[in-house]
């Protein structure tokens, strides 16, 4: 029941220690089962930045400024490496154990977006799990969000924040840095003592605004379209191009039966403003940017 859940968030909750830092992970987008270092040599694998990092950082940076925000792109590190002697796809463990040795007091977030990626992110979460069992372990994405009960139950995850999360995330914080239960994170999903729970489901429009610039300055975006593309359109525009990607609106007007966008962005479309849109494109331009790939699902909604 619900009043057993909040009893149970409640509980685990007075028994964690707020983070002073966070460490935000976006996997490999490559199965080591599919991986073949040769395409990677030839930027032939999809190298998309974590914006959906960037904006839980954003919320990070909001609610709790004081806490320091790494974004580790292992996907990004993996197909850089790619090309240098001694090459391998299991060099992510070195890479985030030593990051979470040299943090003070972290949380780690995990993101999960598609299947092709689902058992790279469990090894990373279990592995993390066994190495530091006192650090909370937290998860979001698409593919986090329909898989919650067995991630939860058998993945290391600790919290599971389920469709768009940032509002969820918002209240955690909230609950976790100013003791403030008055709003829970409603859809959030958790382990105590072996059961997986959820607060109900996600409400509230997510707010699309959220001014996630600063947090550019935790990826090298300039870099991203040396070892890797974005779709097969990033390439028609000749490989030197710097890319990045941009997302205006959340949602999508149609009906199609096969797709989550719905369900998951919840019905209609919310858009950002124009003037922070063109302030994030002027910042990317700033930082050498020369094409941007749409995120959006209805990219043509609002002329």
């Amino acid at each position: 029941s619900l009043n057993h859940a909040k009893q149970a968030y409640r509980f685990k909750l007075d028994r964690l220690t707020p983070p002073r830092e966070f460490i935000l992970v976006s996997p490999m987008q490559v199965p080591e089962s599919a991986f073949d270092q040769e395409i990677a040599k030839r930027s032939g694998y999809f190298n998309y930045p974590p914006v959906g990092l960037l904006y839980i950082a954003a919320v990070i940076r909001q609610v709790a400024p004081e806490t320091k925000v790494h974004i580790l792109d292992l996907n990004f590190e993996m197909l850089r490496n790619a090309s240098q002697e001694g090459f391998s796809y299991n060099f992510w463990e070195k890479r985030l154990f030593d990051l979470v040795e040299q943090c003070q007091s972290p949380y780690i977030g995990i993101s999960c977006m598609f299947d092709v990626n689902k058992d790279i992110f469990v090894q990373i979460a279990r592995t993390c799990k066994k190495r530091f069992p006192a650090i909370p372990v937290l998860a979001g994405g698409v593919q986090a969000t329909y898989d919650y009960q067995e991630l939860l139950e058998n993945g290391g995850f600790d919290f599971i924040f389920r469709k768009e999360s940032e509002l969820q995330f918002e209240n955690f914080l909230k609950n976790l840095f100013q003791k403030n239960h008055s709003d829970l994170p409603w859809g959030a999903a958790f382990i105590c003592q072996g059961e997986a729970l959820t607060l109900g489901e996600p409400t509230g429009e997510v707010p699309v605004d959220l001014d996630i610039r600063e947090n550019y300055s935790a990826i090298p975006i300039e870099e991203y379209h040396l070892h890797g593309g974005l779709a097969v359109f990033s390439r028609y525009n000749g490989t030197e191009k710097p890319f990045a990607t941009v997302l205006s609106n959340r949602g999508c007007r149609a009906y199609c039966t096969f797709c989550t966008v719905r369900d998951f962005n919840g019905k209609g479309i919310r858009a950002r403003s124009v003037e922070s849109v063109i302030d994030e494109l002027k910042l990317l331009w700033g930082r050498g940017v020369r094409q941007i790939d749409w995120l959006d699902d209805d990219f043509l909604w609002d002329r």
